[in-house]
């Protein structure tokens, strides 16, 4: 396309004549005359198409028009009454949009500004202030400053977001003050704030606030799920198929490094890399160091020992091993790889307990009150509740007598059972017990001298 440019040809644009009446061309009786207003019209109008395109004027080039003008019409079709599918002359197409390119086969931008590109084959940037789609088949929408680089990769609304890894998505979260980035291969960051990252295969974070620090999944098959970050500090799952649900960090991190290990419902927590299937449960401060234990309900609590737990209470270190215990120490605990402030333990592997306070039996839980037996911790005593009845002939209690006072019979309480009895008319004591057979056996009680 080009302007007329012949010997004669002027250099400026004339002015127009007057406008006439408007008609159509003849070439029966009087032959139409024509005129330069009217090439100029029809010469301007196809200039002016052109270059505001961007096209520049070739007088080599006999297709311009259709290039720059026409050609881009072909990137749509459309048929009320069709339904069948279609390809369109053109694939890249911007629509609605500001500053934008679409430079990808099968790629668009539409209705988004801010230098948004649509790069990748088969992507799409939609709605979205300065949006990146380079990935093949990624797409960006919404949001502003946003980045789909990895293949089938997707960021949905929020800002400063990043998916990176293939298969990968960043779903309604605000990176504003840093990022949030799904990078590792199909991971993902679901509504989450400032700095949220899964960067491990499979992994997750959802519903996440790393308020300026980070919440970050980044072992294999890892999650991070409605937990958060507080004054900068992480809240990291690093451990293969590891997961950190509901909890927060505080004053250090919640960490969940080993492996098939998971921290729910608390803060503070961390689970040690060097071992595997690790869990923390509702505890404010706990710290695992060994393979599968368990810390649960407690606050500034350790577990050292392997396959061992603890179970409420605060401040004490549980480090042998096939055990359960528990222990309270109002300060606060420095873990050192030994027992700390244990109060008691039951030994999985012998069957052993250990107590540091009394054990009552028999005892209403709710009120603590009517122990039948207590083991004193304080002097090794045994305290027995008496049973008591008038005893027909004093000092010689019949074998039915015994059997009302202890509330059995001798056969059925068996060898080794044993109690105190008190004659009820004169206050004597006796020692009571049973033979293995039907009969009682006793001795009396004397009042030791003064």
């Amino acid at each position: 396309m080009y302007r007329i440019d012949t010997a004669n040809a002027a250099v400026a644009m004339p002015a127009p004549l007057g406008a006439g009446v408007m008609g159509y061309f003849q070439d029966t009786g009087p032959v139409t005359d024509l005129s330069a207003d009217w090439f100029n019209m029809i010469q301007e109008e196809l200039v002016y198409c052109l270059t505001m395109r961007g096209g520049t004027l070739d007088k080599a080039d006999y297709h311009q028009l259709w290039d720059e003008v026409l050609l881009a019409e072909q990137a749509i079709k459309s048929d009320a009454a069709d339904t069948t599918a279609v390809t369109t002359d053109v694939t890249c197409v911007v629509m609605a949009s500001n500053t934008s390119r679409a430079v990808g086969a099968n790629a668009a931008v539409v209705a988004s500004s801010g230098a948004s590109v649509a790069s990748g084959a088969v992507s799409a940037v939609v709605g979205a202030g300065t949006g990146v789609a380079s990935g093949i088949t990624s797409a960006v929408v919404g949001g502003g400053f946003n980045t789909a680089s990895g293949a089938r990769a997707v960021v949905i609304g929020g800002t400063t977001n990043t998916a990176s890894g293939n298969n990968s998505a960043v779903i309604a979260s605000d990176g504003s003050g840093t990022l949030c980035e799904a990078s590792g291969l199909q991971s993902a960051v679901v509504a989450s704030e400032d700095d949220c990252e899964a960067s491990g295969v499979d992994s997750l974070v959802a519903a996440c606030d790393g308020d300026g620090g980070s919440c970050t999944a980044s072992g294999t098959q890892s999650a991070v799920i409605a937990s958060t970050s507080v004054a900068g500090l992480n809240t990291l799952a690093s451990g293969a198929t590891s997961a950190i649900i509901a909890s927060a960090s505080a004053a250090s991190a919640t960490v969940c490094a080993g492996v098939s290990s998971a921290i729910i419902a608390s803060g503070n927590a961390e689970t040690d890399g060097a071992h595997g299937y690790q869990a923390i449960l509702a505890c404010d401060t706990a710290d695992t160091d060994a393979d599968d234990c368990l810390a649960a309900a407690a606050n500034d609590v350790a577990v050292s020992g392997a396959r061992s737990a603890v179970i409420s209470g605060k401040g004490y270190e549980l480090n042998d091993a096939d055990t359960l215990g528990g222990g309270y120490n109002a300060g606060a605990l420095t873990p050192s790889g030994a027992n700390q402030n244990l109060t008691w333990k039951i030994d999985a592997s012998t069957g052993d307990a250990y107590l540091a306070g009394d054990l009552e039996v028999g005892v209403n839980v709710n009120t603590e009150a009517g122990a039948k037996v207590v083991l004193d911790s304080t002097n090794g005593g045994i305290k027995s509740t008496m049973g008591s009845v008038a005893f027909g002939v004093a000092g010689t209690p019949t074998d039915a007598e015994l059997d009302t006072a202890s509330g059995t019979d001798a056969a059925t309480a068996g060898a080794g059972y044993a109690l105190f009895v008190q004659d009820a008319t004169t206050g004597a004591i006796y020692h009571v017990m049973s033979d293995g057979g039907t009969k009682w056996l006793y001795s009396a009680a004397y009042t030791a001298s003064v």
